[in-house]
């Protein structure tokens, strides 16, 4: 009954943002004079929607509807207090990656991360480590992020006293859209999953779980790129924001090409260290899944440029043609070639996905094929030094 309440409120958590943080990037680039009144805006609604839930104590029947079981008030209080504060750290934290406080964003996570660490291995020494407990000192460890970070994004950027209906209603329309798009994508890489424990048996299902945990793994390292990305561009201009995307896609080819190389050569010994030898046969679903981690990293700085244009239609059509295909490939795939049809036909609708985004980056940025062409070239010619410039930053800052 804990995890379920806990699970239904990660699950509200994801309506509560409701695409706002991702529409940031647009209006802070569009709206360069009215950043206070927006942040205020885009804090008042994910406040509201992430405090909704606390309604649930106003009634005690919907836990049991919700949930099929009684659950103590101060459980669903533990549970739900966050959700506010949580949907407002996301506003928070685009806001200093806009205002390029990449170093402050990093410095405040650590700090209270190793806060929540220690005092978790404190309580599990001791003994008295419960899912109470647990749930207590994360309130804390958020409630502290919140109010250190809001008070530098008060510091540095401002927060508007005055509240319009009318900016509200567009941050909530732009976003809703974009949420769409999130969604279509999370849909997508649950897709084969979903797909094997129909079609599949559960150890099959299971090989093909252990090979899609690599592509997990991709999701946070395209995390790095997205945020690069998006700090590029809340200080660029239109013109120049199509070869920065372009760049950062370029970019990130090599460093995932890279890790797809080594996994291909270390990849079965970290599988059968993990999860014993009977799982060795999940090393050749990694392959094939392989090419979408490659291309998950690409797409993600070329969709951050539609998002930066406002282009949140253009997004969730993309990603809905890519589910749809998707579906597709991998339902045939796993009905005729099993667990390796499904992961054959997961990369193949990533890669969908992949060539989906670079038309419409085409489309909107107005390059021909032969432009393009010669961007991708030029980014290329300039890897060399953007290298060097990333080594030199890392090591100042460890020097500072």
């Amino acid at each position: 009954m804990q995890a379920a309440c806990v699970r239904l409120a990660s699950i509200w958590l994801a309506f509560a943002q409701m695409g706002i943080a991702s529409t940031l990037l647009y209006h802070w680039r569009n709206s360069p004079a009215e950043r206070d009144r927006l942040l205020s805006n885009a804090a008042f609604c994910v406040l509201v929607m992430g405090s909704l839930p606390l309604l649930l104590f106003l009634w005690p029947r919907i836990p049991v509807l919700l949930i099929g079981g009684e659950v103590s008030p101060f459980l669903l209080l533990l549970a739900f207090l966050p959700l506010p504060m949580t949907a407002f750290y996301g506003v928070l934290i685009v806001t200093l990656k806009f205002a390029q406080r990449a170093k402050t964003l990093l410095a405040v996570h650590t700090v209270v991360e190793t806060f929540r660490v220690g005092v978790t291995i404190m309580f599990y020494a001791w003994g008295s480590l419960t899912v109470r407990r647990y749930l207590e000192i994360s309130i804390a460890c958020v409630a502290a992020s919140v109010l250190a970070l809001g008070i530098i994004v008060y510091s540095r950027v401002g927060f508007s006293r005055g509240l319009s209906f009318k900016s509200a209603l567009r941050l909530i329309r732009y976003g809703l859209v974009q949420n769409i798009s999130v969604v279509f994508s999370t849909a997508l890489s649950a897709l084969p999953i979903l797909v094997a424990v129909r079609l599949l048996s559960m150890d099959d299902t299971g090989l093909l779980a252990t090979g899609m945990g690599i592509y997990g793994m991709a999701w946070l390292a395209a995390d790095a790129f997205r945020s690069a990305t998006q700090m590029k561009l809340a200080h660029t201009s239109d013109r120049a924001a199509a070869p920065a995307c372009l760049g950062f896609a370029v970019f990130s080819f090599f460093p995932f090409f890279g890790a797809s190389l080594a996994l291909v050569l270390t990849g079965r010994f970290l599988i059968v260290a993990l999860y014993g030898s009977k799982f060795a046969p999940a090393y050749v679903l990694m392959l094939a899944i392989l090419p979408a981690m490659i291309c998950h990293g690409m797409l993600s700085p070329i969709a951050e440029y539609l998002v930066a244009l406002g282009r949140f239609k253009t997004m969730a059509l993309t990603s809905g043609v890519a589910v749809i295909l998707g579906t597709v490939f991998i339902v045939v795939g796993g009905y005729y070639y099993g667990p390796m049809g499904c992961a054959v036909g997961f990369s193949a609708a990533t890669l969908a996905r992949l060539l989906l985004l670079g038309a419409a980056f085409a489309y909107w940025a107005s390059l021909s094929p032969w432009q393009l062409a010669g961007m991708i070239f030029a980014a290329i010619k300039r890897l060399p030094m953007q290298a060097m410039s990333r080594i030199n930053v890392a090591w100042n800052w460890r020097r500072t």
